[in-house]
């Protein structure tokens, strides 16, 4: 059984598959398309060839930019084409498995939160790459703020 990650940035998709255990596998990458469909066919070939024909358990993805975490709509800034794209729905249908996916700067602080051995009862994280971002964990839960999409750092 095999665990997808995908990282969809501004400028490049990083994909990675990974063992109950959180070994990594293997990552493969390629530059974002512009385009939606090359986009969406982009990540079925990445999760289908690192499925290496084992079942997929689960896919977790990271999205640079706005989104609805709890229905699965993306709304990424520097993909325009991208806007209001139900990429959980597409994704499930196609792979019949859960698809989860956050913001990626929510997915980086609960990694490293999660990574840390005596973890502090905040943590903040910022990121700045494509754009800038951040998220907060108190208490070990995400901090979405108060409109559930970022925290009021």
């Amino acid at each position: 059984m095999r665990y997808i990650g995908l990282d969809i940035g501004g400028t490049k998709i990083l994909a990675a598959a990974a063992e109950a255990d959180g070994t990594i596998i293997r990552t493969i990458h390629h530059e974002t398309p512009q385009d939606l469909l090359t986009g969406l066919n982009l990540l079925k070939s990445f999760v289908t060839e690192l499925a290496e024909n084992q079942p997929i358990t689960a896919i977790g993805a990271a999205v640079g930019g706005q989104l609805d975490w709890r229905t699965g709509v993306v709304s990424p800034l520097h993909q325009p084409q991208w806007r209001n794209v139900p990429l959980k729905q597409i994704m499930e249908n196609e792979f019949n498995c859960p698809f989860w996916l956050d913001v990626d700067t929510n997915v980086a602080a609960l990694g490293e939160y999660s990574l840390l051995p005596q973890p502090p009862e905040r943590l903040v994280y910022l990121t700045i790459s494509t754009g800038c971002g951040g998220s907060m964990v108190v208490n070990g839960k995400l901090n979405r703020g108060w409109n559930g999409a970022h925290p009021e750092i």
